[in-house]
């Protein structure tokens, strides 16, 4: 691969193997049968239980790699993403930063760090993240999906076997707020009566929605 494409592909590799080396040998070289520490530990007990049947060893250590480097990739930027889109819905509604604010010093206060048990106590805090992951999805497109059998959803006739990509961007396109359906309607309830988040825009049906995206889509000369 020339240029730059190669560079990219050097800095993945490298970031790979430093994966691999913190998550999976490193762990390897100090694991002791029996004694779960963690994931890694799991995988390895049950690659040492398929040594010891005889069996065909499934969890190979290049598998079990593979696994560890999805699991950081995907956690690392389902998590970075989901924060800088916090900040910039924030920074555009400041509004809601008085209003979550405000919730956190009334349910934690400010002598102590939060816990778990005061998640389910934040309920605006909790509307808020619902809509952004709503109003900035982290994956549009999100993953294919395939159907094993017919299924008919929405009049969508869905054919055995068929490939499927859900169209999660969506649910922030449609016609305005109070017309929202059934997706809003658990983050009104949760934020209270005057807690609903106007950035909010959804369909029901996401599937005819492409359509209405490309409609909007400035014309090209």
């Amino acid at each position: 691969m020339p240029g730059q494409l190669r560079d990219n592909f050097r800095k993945q590799c490298h970031v790979y193997d430093r994966i691999a080396q913190r998550y999976f040998h490193d762990v390897k070289k100090t694991y002791v049968p029996g004694r779960l520490r963690g994931v890694v530990d799991v995988y390895l007990d049950e690659q040492r239980k398929q040594m010891e049947a005889g069996s065909d060893v499934f969890l190979t250590d290049d598998l079990i790699i593979a696994q560890i480097v999805e699991t950081v990739d995907t956690g690392v930027m389902t998590t970075w993403t989901t924060l800088t889109n916090s900040m910039l819905v924030l920074c555009n509604y400041p509004t809601y930063q008085t209003k979550i604010q405000a919730e956190l010093d009334e349910v934690i206060g400010k002598d102590r760090t939060p816990t778990y048990k005061d998640r389910g106590k934040c309920t605006f805090f909790l509307a808020f993240e619902m809509e952004v992951h709503r109003f900035l999805p982290v994956l549009p497109l999100n993953l294919p999906h395939v159907s094993r059998s017919h299924v008919e959803f929405e009049g969508y006739d869905i054919k055995p076997n068929s490939t499927r990509v859900p169209f999660t961007l969506a649910k922030k396109i449609g016609t305005s707020h109070e017309e929202a359906p059934q997706e809003s309607v658990l983050a009104k309830s949760l934020a209270g009566p005057s807690g609903s988040i106007p950035f909010l825009i959804t369909t029901s049906r996401p599937f005819h929605v492409v359509a209405q995206l490309f409609k909007q889509l400035p014309a090209r000369n």
